[in-house]
């Protein structure tokens, strides 16, 4: 079980002087990826599981479990010294509250990465009903390594929290390591489109990922959160061949959190102008790769990257909604 003990020891030098720690040794045959600009964007777009703990709890104490989604913002427009990211992602565990309060389970992240492979992200979580926060935030420093079988991917790096939910300064030490075989990273048209840039995971029974808004928006350009589940009914399920879904594209993150929230504050998302309902449908068998089709804007986004894995959507599972109703915070 990952633990600030365990992952201590695959903090790189600088991370650890950032937690006021010796630098550790180098895992055996791990290596910086720094091969490039290019090459550090493309093996960081995909899907990233890990964990994430705090220095100032106890060092058996459980680390919080992360999944999240990164993409490059631009892609080719990338410029010569740092290329920026964006993506979403949640927490298996919210009642861990490592990098955020107690009871979040969804965020969104951007930042930027270096041709030297160092990563820097600032996330932000969605704040929980009845709290009365606008949600935490916090910055990741990390270092994009190749493990020593010469394809493993991981982040590793410290986390920093600025206090702003009222408990101080505090930071912690974090490990993802990247999942290849699975549908995540940078959908977009062929013919590029400002308004459709998408960091999406396809994890059947859900999707989770960010939308970049328009320069002129009024949040500032921060990623707006999607999240949406597959219909079970969905005609060409059973041959795995097309799957039907409705998306919610967040113009602000949701106060949610693991809370059960009252059947008004859903019917409220459902008229609120700050929720837009997207229905698609991912196509799984076609020869240049899966697709989503948006019916309503007639748009097809392509994944992009090369080489795309084989999945079986028919076996694909997600833990998300079994682990909430483990961990749900009941509502007072």
């Amino acid at each position: 079980v990952p633990s600030l003990a365990n992952l201590l020891p695959k903090l790189p030098p600088q991370a650890a002087m950032m937690l006021g720690l010796p630098p550790g040794a180098r895992v055996q045959g791990e290596s910086p990826v720094a091969g490039g600009l290019a090459e550090v964007l493309a093996a960081l777009e995909g899907l990233w599981d890990g964990s994430a703990a705090s220095a100032d709890a106890s060092p058996s104490r459980p680390a919080q479990p992360m999944r999240l989604v990164l993409a490059g913002a631009e892609g080719a427009e990338a410029g010569a010294q740092g290329a920026r990211l964006f993506g979403a992602g949640y927490s298996a565990w919210p009642a861990a509250a490592a990098t955020g309060a107690a009871g979040c389970t969804f965020f969104v992240v951007q930042g930027d990465c270096r041709s030297d492979g160092r990563v820097r992200l600032r996330q932000f979580w969605e704040c929980c009903h009845g709290s009365g926060d606008q949600g935490s935030s916090c910055e990741y420093l990390g270092q994009l390594v190749r493990q020593p079988d010469g394809r493993a991917l991981r982040l590793v790096g410290a986390w920093l929290q600025d206090g702003s939910v009222g408990r101080g300064e505090r930071s912690g030490a974090f490990v993802w390591e990247r999942r290849a075989a699975c549908w995540a990273g940078r959908w977009a048209p062929e013919l590029p489109r400002r308004s459709h840039r998408w960091a999406l995971s396809v994890v059947p029974p859900l999707l989770v990922g960010a939308a970049l808004p328009e320069a002129s928006s009024e949040e500032g350009g921060r990623p707006r959160l999607l999240r949406g589940s597959f219909s079970p009914r969905s005609p060409d399920m059973a041959e795995g061949l097309a799957l039907h879904f409705e998306l919610w594209e967040h113009r602000v993150l949701p106060p949610g959190g693991s809370s059960t929230p009252p059947d008004s504050w859903i019917a409220a998302q459902r008229r609120s102008c700050d929720v837009h309902a997207v229905h698609g449908t991912l196509q799984c068998h076609r020869p240049s790769g899966p697709s989503i089709l948006l019916g309503a804007d007639s748009v097809e986004l392509m994944l992009t990257g090369q080489p795309l894995p084989a999945v079986d959507v028919r076996t694909s599972q997600d833990e998300l909604g079994q682990a909430l109703r483990l961990f749900s915070r009941k509502p007072r």
